[in-house]
């Protein structure tokens, strides 16, 4: 995606970024923030019923990769 523009394939590209390291590796340097984001996890009532195992250890899992990289996870 991120050679779009240099091959002219695109005037311009919206891309979710973390460093600027892929853009920077392509000659590329935002030109605007739209908007900050964030990752949301969303269990249907009927799962969280019927496989709620599996839920939990999901839920937990992902806890520990975000702890892993010292971000907080959000159960709002």
């Amino acid at each position: 995606m991120e050679l779009a523009p240099l091959v002219g394939l695109a005037d311009r590209i919206v891309d979710v970024v973390d460093t600027g390291n892929t853009l920077r590796a392509n000659g590329l340097a935002p030109l605007e923030h739209i908007a900050d984001i964030s990752s949301r996890l969303i269990v249907n009532k009927a799962a969280m019923k019927m496989k709620h195992a599996q839920v939990k250890n999901l839920i937990q899992q992902l806890q520990v990769a975000v702890e892993g990289q010292k971000n907080p996870i959000s159960y709002t």
